[in-house]
């Protein structure tokens, strides 16, 4: 158990089989580093730096107040809580077998990067970039109200809900063998492209352009009212419900 006010470095390393309690105020550099089965609870408010790496099996959770950077990166087999109230950057980045979940209020980049097998849960109200990008397959659930920009790519075998309200830009981009849903209200553009293998189901309400479009073996389902722009465009092997 590390505790420190006002210090300059604040480090708890662990190797393994440990519990690691990190709590710093105002500190310059707060980090708490393990290599494995160890958990680690991370808290730091106004801290210039806040930072838990883990190596493997192990759950970390990060509690930062308007720190400058707040990130969580593990390895493998790991979950990923990251909490973050108007934090300059909130990253959680995991490689493999991870869950994440991200939950950010007013922060100026809140991202979730998973590289396979993980579900990746990103909840950002009023943020200037809201991302969810993953590699294969996982599941990507983006909720965002007046987001400026809420992305949700993925590569292959993922599963994309997009749910956007007055967003700027909406997109769901999966290459294969993925479904997309993606519902938006008043949005300014709402996306959903496919390459091959996917089924787009796309519900637009006075959006000034709604597409839907799908390469092949597809299915696209679009519902607009009143809107500018509503196209579905399919290449082939197609089913087209407008």
């Amino acid at each position: 158990m590390v505790d420190a006010i006002h210090g300059d470095r604040t480090q708890a390393q662990v190797c393994s089989g440990a519990v690691v309690m990190v709590d710093a105020i105002h500190g310059d550099r707060t980090q708490a580093q393990v290599c494995s089965g160890a958990v680690v609870m991370v808290d730091a408010i106004h801290g210039d730096r806040t930072q838990a790496q883990v190596c493997s099996g192990a759950v970390v959770m990060v509690d930062a107040i308007h720190g400058d950077r707040t990130q969580a990166q593990v390895c493998s087999g790991a979950v990923v809580m990251v909490d973050a109230i108007h934090g300059d950057r909130t990253q959680a980045q995991v490689c493999s077998g991870a869950v994440v979940m991200v939950d950010a209020i007013h922060g100026d980049r809140t991202q979730a990067q998973v590289c396979s097998g993980a579900v990746v849960m990103v909840d950002a109200i009023h943020g200037d970039r809201t991302q969810a990008q993953v590699c294969s397959g996982a599941v990507v659930m983006v909720d965002a109200i007046h987001g400026d920009r809420t992305q949700a790519q993925v590569c292959s075998g993922a599963v994309v809900m997009v749910d956007a309200i007055h967003g700027d830009r909406t997109q769901a981009q999966v290459c294969s063998g993925a479904v997309v849903m993606v519902d938006a209200i008043h949005g300014d553009r709402t996306q959903a492209q496919v390459c091959s293998g996917a089924v787009v189901m796309v519900d637009a309400i006075h959006g000034d352009r709604t597409q839907a479009q799908v390469c092949s073996g597809a299915v696209v389902m679009v519902d607009a009212i009143h809107g500018d722009r509503t196209q579905a465009q399919v290449c082939s092997g197609a089913l087209r419900c407008v």
